[in-house]
């Protein structure tokens, strides 16, 4: 919810911040989430500042960091439910497996790569985990450990 507000308010349409969201799998865009908290927005039909890559980027890998962040804040606390709460909980995209298996899905150098390029122009709410996961997104069972546990 917060990055979605954070593109209207930089001049993003609210309808292309929702169509992106919802084309990224999110179940429910992130202004649809502000509406029901109460939150209000600007309703402007502005141009779109930012690629639209970069925007479902953002979309996805914000709370993804966060996710990350806290579980190793919290010392790794049941990292193998994170993916299934981020998903069933609130509406992270199923496709991507879940908040750590998109982050881990993307590779140690390429995660760091561009969260690099998106804090430059967009904030240390982009910087890069201290503990950058290391295992590809393989699934339950193939013998591979979940990208959870690499990250605490």
């Amino acid at each position: 919810m917060a990055e979605g507000l954070r593109l209207v308010t930089e001049g993003m349409s609210p309808t292309l911040v929702e169509n992106l969201a919802r084309a990224a799998g999110l179940e429910q865009g992130p202004l649809a989430l502000a509406r029901a908290a109460g939150l209000a927005f600007p309703e402007s039909e502005a141009a779109a500042p930012a690629a639209q890559d970069e925007v479902r980027e953002r979309l996805l890998l914000a709370p993804a960091l966060a996710v990350a962040r806290a579980l190793a804040a919290s010392g790794g606390a049941a990292p193998e439910l994170a993916d299934l709460d981020a998903i069933l909980g609130w509406g992270y995209p199923a496709w991507t497996g879940g908040p750590l298996w998109f982050i881990a899905s993307m590779g140690p150098d390429r995660l760091a790569a561009r969260c690099r390029a998106l804090e430059t122009r967009h904030g240390a709410r982009f910087a890069p985990p201290a503990i950058m996961p290391t295992s590809g997104a393989r699934g339950a069972g193939e013998g591979r450990e979940s990208p959870a546990s690499t990250l605490v």
